[in-house]
């Protein structure tokens, strides 16, 4: 069931409106730019103080995000640019795109899957699922087939999500129209 849904068109100050109805509204971090989406409005994760915070859900083995996502043009020498980053430490869902080898990689807890990245400097809406065992990622409502799997464990925590950085990593990205 939809635990979270943020359009990033319903903000008041800092306080980033839930959709879903379960009233788990995210903070914008200062200096948060919203910028044309998909549909209305996107967050621009483009430097080290563009984060939303996204209050802690149970985060099992078995969960889906989607999320409209444009990736604008990396720069020079980054390695991993992360949309939303891990906590480290096996206990958080991330995604990102491993910069030089041009793939997104998808990770819960420490299964983590690889995949070809879409292009950049367009929209594509992109579906990340788990059962606890397996993640299957979705470019533009196609199945993607991973390069790469390492399936361990996954813990079942209470974790707060973060969209954008991760102190000085983050990704100069549009998302949009994020799901859990």
């Amino acid at each position: 069931s939809l635990i979270a849904h943020y359009t990033f068109d319903n903000v008041s100050g800092n306080t980033i409106s839930d959709q879903s109805g379960n009233g788990l509204d995210a903070t914008a971090e200062s200096g948060l730019t919203y910028e044309s989406g998909y549909f209305n409005n996107a967050i621009l994760t483009a430097d080290a103080n563009d984060r939303v915070t996204i209050p802690g859900t149970s985060v099992n083995g078995s969960r889906s995000i989607s999320l409209w996502l444009k990736m604008l043009s990396a720069s020079s020498g980054d390695t991993f640019n992360y949309i939303f980053p891990p906590e480290f430490h096996g206990s958080s869902w991330a995604f990102y795109q491993e910069v030089p080898a041009n793939k997104l990689i998808a990770q819960v807890g420490a299964l983590r899957n690889k995949w070809s990245a879409p292009p950049q400097d367009e929209w594509h809406h992109i579906t990340m699922t788990s059962n606890g065992t397996t993640i299957a990622m979705y470019i533009d409502g196609v199945l993607q087939t991973a390069l790469e799997t390492n399936i361990v464990s996954v813990p079942a925590k209470n974790v707060t999500i973060l969209l954008g950085n991760n102190g000085d990593i983050y990704k100069n990205s549009l998302v949009d129209n994020y799901r859990l």
